[in-house]
Formats: structure tokens, sequence, C-alpha cells
């Protein structure tokens, strides 16, 4: 369990602190945290393109920090 948290801790801190897209990962991270919002809600809500909710979404779902509801 100890060395599933520090993997978890290192791709945290990538994700979120590491990289140019860390800030809006965080948004969505945030955002979702506090209700389930859907792609276009997360656009609305960020005043960002679509693509870049998109995006961000993806990279998220692929750490499995998110996951979709489909």
């Amino acid at each position: 369990m100890v060395e599933y948290e520090k993997d978890l801790k290192k791709i945290l801190i990538w994700l979120l602190g590491g990289s140019r897209g860390g800030l809006m990962r965080l948004k969505i991270l945030l955002l979702l945290k506090k209700k389930p919002m859907n792609p276009h809600q997360l656009t609305r809500a960020l005043n960002v393109n679509y693509r870049t909710v998109i995006y961000h979404l993806e990279l998220l779902e692929r750490y499995e920090l998110v996951s979709s509801l489909t």
C-alpha cells in the first residue's frame, strides 16, 4: 500500500504541479468534487474551450482520477 501511495503522489505532483495544464486539471477536479458535471457544464463553469476540457478529462481518466458514467 505504501508503494501505491508514493506512486499516486508522484502522479499527482506531475499532473497538477509539474506540467503546464496542472492548474486547469486542478480546477476540473475541484469542480467535480462539488458535483458531477459533464464536459459541457465544465466548459461553461471554467469559461474555456470544449476541446481543452476534453483533453484534460482524458488525461485525468488515463490516471484514474476521474471516470465517466457511460
